[in-house]
C-alpha cells in the first residue's frame, strides 16, 4: 500500500544520500592523495632546482598546495613530474 511505498521510496532516498556522501569522501581521498603525491615531487625537486626546503619559497609553496583546487594540483603534479624528467637528462 502507500505506507510500503513510503518505506521504500525513503529507503532509496537513504541510499542516494549515502551513496553521495561516500562519493564526496572518495574525492575528498583523492584530493588528499593528490596533494601529498605533489607534496612529495615538490619535496624531492627543490633542492634540484637550489630552492631550500626552509626556505620562503618553499614555505609558500608548502602553505599554498591544500588551497588549490583539484585540476590545479594535477597541473602541479604533472609539471614536477615534467622538470624531474628534464632535470634526470641533465
Amino acid at each position: 500500500g502507500v505506507n510500503r511505498e513510503a518505506a521504500v521510496a525513503a529507503e532509496v532516498g537513504d541510499a542516494a544520500q549515502t551513496h553521495a556522501v561516500e562519493a564526496q569522501h572518495d574525492a575528498g581521498a583523492a584530493e588528499v592523495r593528490d596533494q601529498v603525491m605533489s607534496a612529495a615531487h615538490l619535496e624531492r625537486l627543490l633542492p634540484a632546482l637550489d630552492t631550500p626546503r626552509e626556505g620562503k619559497l618553499a614555505h609558500w609553496l608548502f602553505e599554498r598546495l591544500p588551497l588549490l583546487s583539484q585540476r590545479d594540483i594535477g597541473f602541479v603534479h604533472t609539471l614536477c613530474g615534467n622538470v624531474e624528467r628534464v632535470l634526470r637528462r641533465k
